[in-house]
């Protein structure tokens, strides 16, 4: 019975770690804590994909809109409210290093647009004060400070474009059949 104890004793750290680590990796992070932090002005880009059809061939269309969101407008803080409404959390397969954003097929197949945002601060480092939010083959990631992650606990990615286009005036490319 004593033996039995122990066993249990030596357990109890572990999943202590464990617990901890899970914590740690689930804890719901803000989209925006890093371009609040390094303040200054933000830049997005707008990425529209679809595909135009002619004579049974199919081609990749789309258009780029850029916009420079200056700090201390309404639209700056329309566009940090918006981010600030969702948050991410660690994926266990980026944790070894793989920094692929994986199609799933999970994303709305109805939303045709990437939106890459970036702290235009002169102090912001490489991959700090980024955001990717992207649909690529209905992927559920996105890119936060070089981190590949997950929005929300669902399929946000769709949900947050299309408010993100609605917000800067983007019409969002109508899916093909």
């Amino acid at each position: 019975m004593k033996t039995g104890k122990r066993r249990w004793l030596l357990l109890l750290p572990l999943a202590a770690l464990l617990a901890g680590f899970l914590a740690w990796m689930y804890h719901p992070r803000s989209l925006t804590a890093t371009l609040r932090a390094l303040g200054g002005d933000i830049g997005v880009r707008m990425i529209t994909t679809e595909l135009r059809v002619e004579d049974f061939v199919a081609y990749p269309d789309g258009d780029i809109y850029s916009f420079a969101v200056e700090a201390g407008t309404e639209e700056y803080d329309a566009l940090l409210a918006l981010l600030d409404g969702y948050s991410w959390h660690e994926q266990i397969n980026t944790l070894g290093g793989d920094r692929t954003i994986n199609g799933t097929g999970r994303g709305d197949s109805e939303v045709n647009l990437d939106v890459y945002i970036k702290s235009l601060a002169p102090e912001a480092a490489s991959s700090q004060g980024e955001l990717l939010i992207n649909n690529y083959k209905g992927a559920p990631n996105a890119r936060v400070d070089g981190n590949v992650c997950q929005l929300g606990w669902g399929d946000d990615n769709g949900e947050l474009l299309l408010e993100l286009a609605e917000l800067f005036g983007v019409t969002n490319p109508q899916a093909t059949p």
